[in-house]
């Protein structure tokens, strides 16, 4: 299918579009992030007054879930993109939701090509070379994260150390992302010192 419409209406769209704000909090991290709806803010009217319409279905494939977004324009022409959803347990429908919110906002920032400004306003003055390895490092991140959210006591916890995805993505982490590798071992002792506390009360 051609794409010069929609091609056309999204370099005017792109010219519209400012960065997402950082207004959300991340207690974890103690900083600022741009969720979904700074994202959506700073994007869909642009695309909207340029006759585009975001679409982002949940579609599987090969027993994988993914986030597709779409860009639709009013001509019927698309551009397309597919983010995985990352979540700790089949069953748990806020982790499922949480992976869900993730993969759409990652999604659509990264097909329209929008930054997020810094806590103080400004524009990041540096960024990773190579933005296919930070989305992993976030993904492995939020994955251990939400692994650790779901454990209720110290056996949920060694449990998780025998886990073998879990071992895996813990092990990638560390090559990728120090830093982020080591909140996610203070997360997890912290869990563990709390889970000791309650039972000894």
């Amino acid at each position: 299918m051609e794409q010069k419409q929609i091609a056309k209406a999204l370099i005017e769209a792109q010219k519209q579009m400012g960065t997402a704000r950082k207004d959300s909090n991340n207690p974890f991290f103690k900083s600022k992030y741009a969720d979904l709806n700074s994202v959506r803010e700073a994007c869909i009217p642009a695309l909207n007054e340029n006759g585009i319409v975001v679409l982002q279905p949940i579609c599987q494939i090969d027993s994988n879930n993914f986030v597709k977004t779409i860009l639709l324009h009013e001509s019927g022409e698309t551009i397309e993109s597919l983010t995985q959803i990352i979540y700790s347990k089949q069953n748990d429908a806020q982790a499922q939701g949480s992976g869900i919110t993730y993969a759409r906002r990652y999604g659509l920032q990264s097909l329209v090509c929008i930054g997020a400004e810094d806590d103080d306003g400004n524009a990041a003055s540096s960024r990773l070379s190579n933005s296919a390895d930070q989305d992993m490092i976030d993904t492995l991140y939020l994955y251990l994260s939400q692994c650790l959210d779901g454990c209720d006591s110290i056996e949920d916890l060694e449990s998780l150390k025998e886990d073998k995805d879990f071992k895996k993505s813990l092990s990638n982490l560390n090559r990728k992302d120090k830093d982020k590798y080591n909140l996610i071992i203070q997360k997890a002792t912290e869990y563990k010192q709390s889970f000791e506390q309650i039972e000894s009360e």
